[in-house]
């Protein structure tokens, strides 16, 4: 009976231990690829860079962001003006 409630125990601990080791190294995966961004970022030639390609890509794809407001009062007006098809 005691060798049972060992075994699971251990077997408790094993898994703790595993999922603590699983833990620590997702952390410790995270802390460094965020140094290694901060570190590549932060440099000057590369911030340039980067700073001048987001604005590349969001003046590229500006036409695809969703109006800001109504239509413009030109045709908001040719709207009113028409009649319908037949």
């Amino acid at each position: 009976m005691a060798t049972a409630r060992f075994a699971t125990g251990a077997v408790f601990l094993a898994d703790v231990d595993f999922f603590a080791g699983v833990a620590f190294l997702a952390v410790a995966f995270l802390a460094g690829a965020a140094v290694s961004f901060a570190g590549v970022f932060f440099t000057a030639s590369f911030s340039a860079v980067t700073l001048s390609a987001g604005a590349a890509f969001f003046v590229a794809f500006a036409d695809f962001l969703p109006p800001s407001g109504p239509c413009s009062p030109t045709a908001e007006s040719r709207r009113t003006l028409t009649r319908a098809a037949p």
